[in-house]
């Protein structure tokens, strides 16, 4: 049996209790009947959802039972935030799949593939579990999945990779190995805002926007902002903005904003709409902020959605998922634009 599944037959009545009152959203009534259904028991609907799930927790579950309430019971995964960085050497498949088999030691998996699309670029399936112990116990444990894209460019190696710290701590092993083996000191160059001023980082978010290839940019949607200087500075901003943040067309050009540029807040992340330059093109959103740790204002960004072309002048009003395509297209299109912007605000104060 796997490691990661055997801790998964062993709960108790409570710990089914208490994943099943915890779960409203996802536990309905509805399921909740259908989960005794299952057992060949019919519950009543007229029952509060108390006395169901005190009924299904008395009952007896085996692991494949259990298995089934830990599918229901766990979040869904919503698309991580990526962020991209290059290094200063070529990363071979071969040396990723032998550093790999070393990390794998059963909770975290990595497949190494190449890309039959394009024989530079490889692709890394990462499987790891996720523990919150805040959690009640059948959801503290959570298999989850990332990807990461390591494309070889010239000398250099382009690393596009979710944003997160497991994810973080994986490629950070890959890249000791290969130093290790290849004797190589390898340096990253991030896209990191730490050190800057708050005008340079309203210009960064500023030019993104309006610099993503093939687009034209539509509309801002939603900003956040904090202070440079005061963390906690955030509260004086709250009677001008509902929760820090403030929505609305032309958002950049209001007096309100112009007035938190000049007072020292900057922005922390923005959304915003671009349109396709193509006939009858799709409006694609777009969200870009900083992963704020104690020494790294690190950029992270992603294609969140499109809303898709009806007929002249009309898209729908609400946003649609981008296909697996689409969403390569336009993440690889934002890292291109966000490296670029960076280098040239940098170039230009150095």
């Amino acid at each position: 049996m796997k490691p990661h599944t055997e801790s998964r037959i062993y709960f108790t009545e409570k710990d089914i209790y208490d994943a099943l009152m915890s779960s409203k959203r996802t536990m309905t009534i509805s399921l909740l009947l259908d989960l005794a259904r299952d057992k060949g028991i019919l519950l009543s609907s007229e029952d509060s959802r108390e006395d169901i799930i005190k009924y299904l927790s008395s009952l007896v579950y085996d692991y494949y039972d259990l298995n089934v309430l830990i599918d229901h019971v766990t979040p869904s995964h919503k698309k991580e935030k990526s962020k991209v960085t290059k290094i200063n050497t070529e990363i071979d498949i071969s040396q990723l799949k032998t550093i790999s088999k070393d990390i794998n030691d059963g909770n975290t998996t990595i497949q190494v593939t190449s890309d039959p699309d394009n024989p530079d670029k490889a692709v890394l399936e990462i499987e790891y579990d996720e523990l919150d112990f805040s959690k009640t116990r059948l959801r503290q444990k959570i298999r989850r999945k990332s990807t990461i894209e390591i494309t070889k460019d010239n000398g250099t190696s382009i690393i596009s990779k979710p944003s997160n710290d497991k994810v973080d701590d994986i490629m950070q092993s890959i890249l000791s190995g290969i130093e290790q083996k290849t004797d190589n000191r390898i340096s990253e160059d991030k896209i990191n805002l730490y050190g800057w001023s708050h005008q340079e980082k309203i210009e960064y978010f500023t030019n993104l926007i309006k610099s993503i290839d093939n687009c034209k940019l539509l509309d801002v949607v939603k900003v956040s902002v904090n202070h440079e200087d005061n963390p906690e500075a955030e509260e004086d901003v709250l009677n001008m903005i509902t929760n820090a943040s403030f929505k609305g067309k032309g958002l950049l050009a209001t007096p309100e904003y112009q007035k938190l540029k000049e007072d020292g807040y900057s922005i922390t992340s923005i959304v915003w709409k671009s349109e396709e330059l193509k006939k009858n093109g799709d409006h694609i959103e777009f969200e870009a902020g900083l992963s704020l740790t104690k020494k790294s204002e690190e950029v992270v960004f992603s294609a969140k959605g499109a809303y898709r072309f009806v007929e002249k002048d009309k898209h729908t009003t609400t946003r649609r998922p981008l296909t697996r395509e689409e969403s390569e297209k336009y993440t690889k299109n934002l890292e291109t634009s966000a490296f670029k912007v960076f280098n040239d605000i940098k170039t230009r104060e150095e």
